[in-house]
């Protein structure tokens, strides 16, 4: 795998962390501004969270996908 398409897809990752981290503290504050229930941020905390842990391990899967299916 040549070194530039390691590269993008390296800033791939970073962005997709920025943006999900961004967009988690967002709608966790949204929803503490709201005062809703402790029930209720307890499970927008974890839900975001593994979401975002989610589309990280799938986009981490994908590039080794394409990494090992390249031709060499």
């Amino acid at each position: 795998m040549s070194a530039a398409r390691i590269s993008i897809l390296f800033f791939g990752l970073v962005a997709i962390l920025l943006l999900g981290t961004w967009g988690w503290t967002a709608l966790t504050n949204a929803v503490y501004r709201a005062e809703a229930g402790d029930i209720i941020i307890g499970l927008t905390v974890y839900g975001v969270a593994s979401l975002v842990f989610a589309v990280v391990a799938g986009y981490t899967y994908l590039v080794i996908w394409f990494k090992d299916d390249a031709p060499d």
